[in-house]
């Protein structure tokens, strides 16, 4: 049986829908390596029904000190693929591995392994710097939000868990439409009571979420003024009006003129709306996101002022002048400008004194380990960062290995969603 039938045959075996997929891992910590020291990775092919014999896989290694290599591997006789490569800079390598068949084809149905290493990752530092008139851009930010008045447009209840409130809300803005929110909070929960906990989504045009959490005033802002209960075609024609938001350079000349400071205005606007809503403690404010939503929350937990707790998801926009100053592997963002420097994610942590948990990928390209790392270190309070091996921006794999640094932060055993 040739190697691509017998792939097939895991298939048909284990059932329409799982996969076949790789295991790797490193000789050690992949973020504990020096620059220059060897980095060897150790590959096989797997699935739930056990490990799965393939001939060859091909390696490609690009990394932040410029090296880029592709080979054809053999796979060894304990059935593993092994490979060896270095970062000779701080910074991170990143790699990229396909199952091949006896004729060196690419076998389809086996999910491409990304993953990757760090050397002197401790080294790695924002390139970033603050702009001028900074903390005055998000004061003028703050105060035009907080001047909005509280104007609801339409507001209904929606059936979505048994025992919890939940509500679509539209408020007035002048920035936009309107402000789209969800509010959600136990049906017997009693006044100064509930943490609150925003939510902020990442990038495209669709509905927001829930937060259903027994201690918490969930308050989930929708990105545009747009609906959260609308069909897919309608959220089609729709991605077509917002295509490339955000990207655009003439808008991102000045910070206020870009799309960005209407997103986060209208932020802004749910924040001063909810934090002195009766059902709140008044102590708690925790702001989350994953991808945008971590860059829109990050912005959001420095500029209100309030933030007790920041926990984030692959989080974007971090340190966007990496690859220009420091000749990194450049991630997905719009180009750096002027308006840009104000929201990145990674300058805005630097000046977090709240506790910050972190969650990324080190095969994630969308947003390099790189920069979630320079954001890491600029922490100055309480923090921890899990990375996962073989996890891309949207790609996770069935076997999580965390490789986690902590620095004071007061929930070791905490995961991001929990």
């Amino acid at each position: 049986m040739s190697i691509e039938n017998s792939v097939r045959s895991f298939l048909c075996g284990i059932g329409e829908g799982s996969k076949i997929y790789f295991v790797g891992e490193t000789d050690k910590n992949p973020l504990s390596y020096k620059a220059g020291e060897p980095i060897t990775f150790k590959l096989k092919v797997t699935s739930e029904n056990g490990n799965v014999s393939v001939p060859y896989i091909s390696v490609h290694c690009e990394g932040d000190d410029g090296c880029n290599s592709d080979e054809t591997i053999a796979a060894n006789n304990d059935g593993h693929f092994y490979f060896t490569t270095c970062c000779k800079k701080d910074g991170f390598v990143r790699v990229i591995a396909k199952a091949l068949d006896e004729n060196k084809g690419i076998i389809k149905e086996v999910d491409v392994f990304e993953g990757g290493a760090g050397a002197d990752t401790d080294k790695i530092k924002l390139a970033t710097e603050t702009p001028v008139g900074y903390f005055d851009f998000w004061k003028k930010l703050r105060e035009t939000a907080s001047q909005i008045p509280t104007e609801i447009i339409s507001e209904k209840q929606i059936d979505y868990k048994e025992g919890y409130v939940v509500k679509e809300i539209f408020y007035k803005t002048t920035f936009g439409k309107f402000l789209s929110i969800i509010l959600a909070y136990p049906e017997n929960a009693k006044p100064g009571t509930l943490k609150m906990k925003m939510m902020f989504m990442g990038y495209g045009v669709y509905k927001t979420s829930p937060i259903c959490l027994p201690d918490c005033l969930g308050v989930s802002v929708n990105t545009h003024d747009v609906g959260n209960f609308l069909t897919e075609e309608e959220y089609a024609e729709l991605r077509e009006v917002y295509k490339g938001y955000g990207f655009n350079a003439e808008e991102n000349k000045d910070p206020e003129t870009s799309y960005w400071y209407k997103i986060f205005t209208r932020n802004m606007q749910a924040f001063y709306i909810f934090k002195d809503h009766e059902l709140l403690n008044k102590k708690d404010y925790i702001f989350c996101g994953g991808s945008q939503g971590a860059m829109q929350a990050t912005n959001m937990a420095l500029h209100t002022g309030y933030a007790t707790r920041c926990t984030i998801h692959v989080p974007w926009f971090c340190n966007m002048w990496a690859p220009e100053k420091d000749g990194r592997m450049r991630g997905w963002h719009p180009d750096t400008s002027v308006a840009t420097n104000y929201f990145d994610t990674g300058l805005a942590a630097s000046y977090l004194t709240c506790p910050v948990y972190i969650e990324a990928g080190l095969g994630d390209y969308i947003c390099p380990p790189s920069g979630e790392m320079a954001m890491y270190n600029s922490i100055k309070s309480p923090k921890m960062i899990r990375f996962v091996q073989n996890q891309t921006h949207s790609y996770f794999p069935k076997n999580k290995q965390y490789y986690t640094l902590c620095d004071g932060y007061d929930n070791p055993d905490y995961h991001y969603g929990e």
